[in-house]
């Protein structure tokens, strides 16, 4: 597992972009709001995790791809509803939190009509 599954299914789940978006998301993932891993690191292991459980902290960051600026605006804001703040069980993983870590830079991909922004989460986990 890695905080990019925690990233999309916190995003997927998000009601306003599953509307905005609609047919760009396909099997669970969006295809709008890709997310990559920027870096990952394995935490010393605690004294209370179990036998084999592994403490993970990602960066991830989540490319909004939008038709405007409003649009993306929209997007970035709403990744924002959807994880900053996050603690629980998600994506196959326990122990998870996700906060917010700065968003941008804005910028235009090989396509000129179509505009892209970006948001950073950390995302730690623990891995059984």
């Amino acid at each position: 597992m890695s905080g990019v599954w925690v990233l999309g299914e916190l995003l997927t789940a998000h009601v306003g972009l599953v509307t905005l978006l609609g047919d760009n998301i396909k099997g669970g993932a969006l295809d709008a709001v890709p997310s990559l891993s920027l870096n990952r690191v394995s935490r010393q292991r605690l004294p209370a995790l179990s036998s084999g459980a592994k403490r993970w902290t990602e960066r991830v960051q989540a490319t909004a791809q939008a038709r405007d600026y409003e649009e993306q605006v929209a997007i970035i804001a709403m990744a924002h509803e959807a994880a900053d703040y996050q603690i629980g069980a998600f994506a196959g993983v326990v122990d998870v939190s996700v906060t917010p870590a700065g968003d941008g830079p804005d910028f235009i991909l090989t396509d000129p009509t179509v505009w892209g922004g970006s948001c950073d989460f950390i995302v730690s986990y623990t891995e059984t």
